[in-house]
C-alpha cells in the first residue's frame, strides 16, 4: 500500500533539491568567475556534477521513500529515525570529503559538491528533527 502523501512529498523533495542545486551552481558560477582557481582551462572542473547532485537528492529522499511501502506502525517509526541518522552521517562524511577535495584541488565542481553536500546534510538534519517530534502512535 503506497501512501500518496509521502510519495508527493518525495517527488517534491527530488524536484526542489535538483532545482536548488542548479540555482546554487548558477550563483557559484557568477560569484567565482573572477577567482584565480577559475582561470584554469579545465573543462571537466567547470561542468555541472549532475550525477553526484542526483545521488545526494536520492539520499535525502530515501528515508521517507522507504516509508511509502511500509504500513504505519511504531516499529517503522524507529526505522525512519535510524534511516535519517544514517543519511546525516553519510551526507556529513561526503561533505567533509568534498571540502577536503576543494582544499587540495580548487575548482567550481568541488566547491559546488561541498556546498551542496553541506546543505543536504543540514536539510536531512531538519527532516530528522521533524520526524523525531512526530508521535509514533
Amino acid at each position: 500500500m503506497i501512501s500518496p502523501e509521502i510519495l508527493i512529498f518525495n517527488l517534491a523533495v527530488v524536484f526542489f533539491h535538483q532545482l536548488a542545486t542548479a540555482f546554487l551552481w548558477v550563483i557559484l558560477d557568477a560569484v567565482t568567475s573572477n577567482q584565480n582557481f577559475r582561470q584554469q582551462d579545465d573543462s571537466k572542473a567547470n561542468q555541472y556534477p549532475w550525477k553526484a547532485s542526483l545521488a545526494l537528492t536520492f539520499l535525502l529522499a530515501f528515508p521517507s521513500l522507504v516509508m511509502c511501502f511500509r504500513p504505519s506502525h511504531v516499529s517503522n517509526y524507529g526505522l525512519l529515525l535510524t534511516l535519517y541518522f544514517w543519511v546525516i552521517v553519510a551526507g556529513g562524511l561526503f561533505s567533509l570529503y568534498s571540502w577536503g577535495q576543494f582544499a587540495s584541488n580548487r575548482n567550481l565542481k568541488t566547491l559546488h559538491l561541498a556546498t551542496t553536500a553541506t546543505l543536504t546534510t543540514a536539510t536531512a538534519t531538519i527532516f530528522g528533527l521533524i520526524a523525531s517530534m512526530a508521535s509514533p502512535v
